[in-house]
């Protein structure tokens, strides 16, 4: 419980500065992320204003947009295969 709890042993500067130093790694990466798209001048400059703004709200929507726009593979590690099959790409065979 003490590690929840708002003690003083719970309040050191260390906790504050690595807490700052992955905020400011994420903020690093998703800027250079958001500079290299091929993207118009304006839709980049808008995702930045969004980041800049809206912190936490904008990196994972920039986050989601990433994800959805560019690629599905990383899905089928995370959910696995299909449980059924479409008859769709069958052949006249089958």
């Amino acid at each position: 419980m003490r590690f929840i709890e708002a003690n003083a042993i719970n309040d050191h500067p260390m906790i504050y500065w690595g807490i700052g130093t992955v905020w400011a790694l994420m903020l690093f990466a998703t800027f250079f992320s958001i500079r290299s798209q091929a993207s118009s001048l304006w839709v980049r400059f808008i995702w930045l204003l969004l980041v800049v703004a809206l912190p936490g709200i904008g990196l994972l929507l920039y986050l989601l947009w990433c994800l959805t726009r560019f690629d599905y593979s990383f899905l089928k590690f995370v959910v696995g295969p299909p449980r059924t099959v479409s008859s769709k790409g069958k052949g006249a065979g089958a």
